[in-house]
């Protein structure tokens, strides 16, 4: 049985079963990580001993990572919010890497393939702050910053996302389905 045909009933995602429930969890707390378990509990259809045995079960497929509270950056000061793409001297890269992500004003850092071998996702007070920082970068041959104007998050709940390119994958028209239409609810 293909992965499209057990979207309804049981998904294997990279040989990790997973049902209904568990994208409803899923989608749940990908919505709102804050979801008390009876509110939980009731969204599913489950009880709270089983949400429980499921989201253990989940963190432990590596399904669910570690909780972290979405902070607002601009109401702890940092007005400006950069995506840096750094290039590093082949010899020593991985040095950088170890002291780039040590900086407060790296948020994360991804190794990438193309133009620069890093991309930083970064927060800074102001302009004269990122300034600074650039001027500073550790082990960085060349950089090239873009500044983030406004972030947009999908909404696209986690059960929709697996089916849309599970059709796109099987139609070969990857980035050519349209989403659903947000919930009304």
């Amino acid at each position: 049985m293909n992965n499209a045909s057990k979207l309804d009933g049981e998904k294997d995602l990279n040989n990790k079963n997973i049902d209904s429930y568990d994208l409803a969890i899923i989608d749940a707390l990908a919505e709102n990580s804050d979801i008390t378990a009876n509110e939980l509990s009731a969204q599913v259809h489950l009880s709270r001993t089983a949400v429980a045995r499921r989201i253990v079960q989940l963190k432990d497929n590596g399904l669910l990572g570690k909780s972290k509270s979405q902070l607002d950056f601009k109401q702890l000061g940092f007005t400006v919010r950069a995506i840096i793409h750094i290039s590093s001297p082949a010899k020593g890269s991985f040095n950088a890497l170890d002291s780039l992500i040590s900086l407060p004003e790296v948020l994360s850092i991804s190794v990438v393939v193309g133009k620069g071998i890093f991309v930083a996702d970064t927060i800074f007070r102001d302009t004269d702050h990122m300034h600074l920082f650039l001027s500073n970068l550790p082990g960085a041959s060349d950089s090239e910053t873009h500044v983030v104007l406004k972030m947009h998050n999908s909404e696209m709940a986690v059960r929709d996302r697996l089916r849309l390119i599970d059709e796109s994958l099987s139609q070969k028209k990857v980035g050519s389905v349209s989403p659903p239409p947000p919930n009304s609810a």
